[in-house]
């Protein structure tokens, strides 16, 4: 599930629960710092020991959600591809 129940995840549930919008700068580093502490958390982990793991909805969705608006989509994929 993403964003994650992680601290940065719950902030971005938080904000789009009240209705208001994060500044796309902010609302970027809060899902790419979501999504580096669940690879350290749990992707990793996970594969050290062998284990499939299967995501369906990943930086491919920040870029297509938040890159649409503000012509950053490439910028995103390269940027969570690092």
């Amino acid at each position: 599930r993403e964003p994650t129940s992680g601290p940065e995840g719950q902030r971005i549930r938080a904000a789009f629960a009240s209705g208001c919008r994060l500044p796309p700068s902010e609302e970027r580093a809060l899902f790419e710092a979501d999504r580096r502490r669940h690879v350290a958390e749990r992707i990793a982990p996970a594969l050290s020991r062998g284990d499939s793991v299967l995501t369906d909805r990943y930086h491919h969705c920040t870029a297509a959600y938040q890159g649409t608006s503000n012509g950053e989509a490439r910028a995103i994929v390269l940027a969570n591809e690092a």
